[in-house]
């Protein structure tokens, strides 16, 4: 399956009924095992372009579509966001089945599918636990095992991990890395931490400022088991660096722009 973002343009009308736009002309190819990220400063349109990837916010004009998918089926996503978006009066096991009860699965199945994304994000044991009980990131790693359960063809996290302190976030992004290892799963990443980016994706795509535009895409070619080797440590700086350099004009624009609102 592939992915196919065909000139994609955003726009909104505000209360004072001024047009904005915030996408313009996004045209982007996702293939299958993939993992992508969307870097741009804030304000850019990566989650507005996340949103309209998942089908959750139309388009101005321009379409998402998906080819080489088996059968006409319409294909699956699983979506994590930054909140999790967990439901609270249910526990890890039934937030995770969910998803699974809309596809009328049969209970044994779906208990078979439950414990094993349990067991793979690591939360054996914690089946009964509710979200409020829950660190940070083990409610993140609820909402990853929901979004997984469905056996989409695509995930798409929203800064899945921006919320988290900076140890635990550092274990999520490890944890990410080895259960996409295991799984191969197409994935379209949105995260303004440069760093991250470059040690989960295989392709960078920097959006410019509003309206967003892609700037550039890089390719991340050094393999993932090797980009947290204090031997890899230069290499891994100077891409940090190069896509700072390449944004870092827009960044500062995209601040002033939100000051000067506020």
């Amino acid at each position: 399956m592939k992915l196919v973002v065909d000139n994609i343009c955003k726009n909104f009308t505000n209360n004072k009924g001024t047009t904005l736009s915030v996408l313009e002309n996004i045209n982007l190819t996702v293939k299958k095992e993939e993992f992508v990220a969307l870097v741009g400063p804030s304000g850019c349109g990566k989650s507005t372009l996340l949103n309209i990837i998942a089908g959750l916010m139309d388009s101005t004009s321009g379409q998402v579509y998906f080819s080489d998918v088996e059968n006409g089926r319409s294909p699956a996503m699983g979506i994590v966001f930054q909140d999790t978006g967990l439901f609270p009066w249910r526990n890890v096991y039934d937030n995770i089945a969910f998803g699974l009860e809309a596809l009328n699965l049969p209970k044994p199945e779906q208990m078979d599918i439950i414990e094993h994304y349990i067991e793979l994000v690591g939360l054996k044991g914690f089946e009964n636990s509710y979200p409020h009980q829950l660190s940070g990131g083990m409610r993140q790693r609820v909402g990853i095992a929901r979004a997984l359960a469905i056996n989409p063809d695509l995930l798409l996290m929203d800064e899945p991990f921006s919320a988290l302190d900076a140890q635990t976030r550092t274990i999520m992004q490890e944890e990410l890395v080895a259960l996409w290892e295991k799984t191969k799963l197409s994935t379209i990443y949105v995260t303004h931490n440069i760093q991250e980016a470059v040690l989960l994706a295989d392709r960078i795509v920097l959006l410019s400022r509003r309206p967003g535009k892609i700037s550039r895409i890089l390719n991340i070619d050094l393999p993932r088991n090797e980009r947290e080797n204090p031997e890899n440590a230069t290499i891994i700086a100077n891409f940090v660096d190069a896509i700072w350099q390449h944004i870092s004009k827009d960044a500062r624009a995209a601040l002033m722009e939100v000051e000067d609102n506020g």
